[in-house]
C-alpha cells in the first residue's frame, strides 16, 4: 500500500465513532460510514473567491451528490443572500486561495453565522493550528485538498448530519509537541496539543 492509500484509509477511518480522537459524532451517537453515504445535505454552498476554483468544486461536488442543490458565492457574508435554510445547509468556506488577513476576515464571519448552519473548512494542506482556529470560531469541520474526492464528499455528509471531521493527519502533527509535556502529564498520556485538539472537536 502506497502513501497516498495508507492517507486516505486513515481518513475513512475518522467516520467510524470508534476511530481516533480527531472527530467528534453527532449528538445522537455513532454514525457508520454505510449511513452517512445514503445522507445528502439539501443545500450545499461553496464559498470561494477564485471564479476557476469555485467553479471546479461546484462540479465536483455536484456530480458526486446530485441531490443536493449546489450553489455558490466569493464571500461568507454573501451566504444570506441566497435565501438557504440555515438548518439543511452546509457552507463550504474554501480558503486555499486567500491571504492569512483574508482568512482572518472569513473566520470573523463565520463566528456570527446562524449557529444552524453547518461549515466546513476547505484548506491547501492539514494545518493544525488553522485547524483549531477555524473549530473554536465555529466551523464544524476542516478538510484540505490532500484528500481524495470520494473522502472529501464523505466529511462534507458528516458534517451535514451533526458530526465535527478533521483530518488524521492534524492528529498525527498533535503528537509531535513542540514543547515538553507538561510535568502533570504521566508517561503515554496526551500532549498538550492533542488534548487541545480534542478540546476543540468536542466543543465544535
Amino acid at each position: 500500500m502506497n502513501t497516498a492509500d495508507e492517507s486516505g484509509l486513515k481518513d475513512r477511518r475518522l467516520l467510524n465513532a470508534e476511530s481516533e480522537p480527531c472527530f467528534a459524532p453527532p449528538a445522537g451517537g455513532a454514525v457508520s460510514l454505510e449511513a452517512v453515504a445514503t445522507v445528502a445535505p439539501k443545500t450545499i454552498v461553496v464559498v470561494e473567491r477564485n471564479a476557476f476554483i469555485r467553479d471546479c468544486l461546484v462540479c465536483s461536488i455536484g456530480g458526486m451528490s446530485p441531490s443536493s442543490s449546489v450553489l455558490a458565492c466569493a464571500h461568507l457574508s454573501e451566504l444570506p443572500e441566497l435565501g438557504c435554510d440555515p438548518s439543511s445547509t452546509v457552507a463550504l468556506l474554501s480558503i486555499i486561495s486567500l491571504t492569512q488577513a483574508e482568512i482572518e476576515d472569513e473566520f470573523d464571519v463565520m463566528t456570527g453565522c446562524d449557529r444552524r448552519q453547518r461549515t466546513m473548512v476547505l484548506a491547501e494542506t492539514d494545518n493544525l493550528d488553522e485547524a483549531l482556529s477555524a473549530l473554536r470560531r465555529g466551523a464544524n469541520g476542516y478538510i484540505s485538498t490532500t484528500a481524495g474526492l470520494e473522502v472529501f464528499i464523505h466529511a462534507l455528509r458528516f458534517v451535514a448530519v451533526g458530526g465535527t471531521y478533521v483530518p488524521a493527519q492534524c492528529v498525527l502533527l498533535a503528537r509531535r509537541p513542540e514543547a515538553p509535556v507538561s510535568a502533570q502529564a504521566s508517561p503515554g498520556s496526551l500532549t498538550g496539543r492533542e488534548c487541545a485538539v480534542i478540546q476543540a472537536i468536542r466543543q465544535g
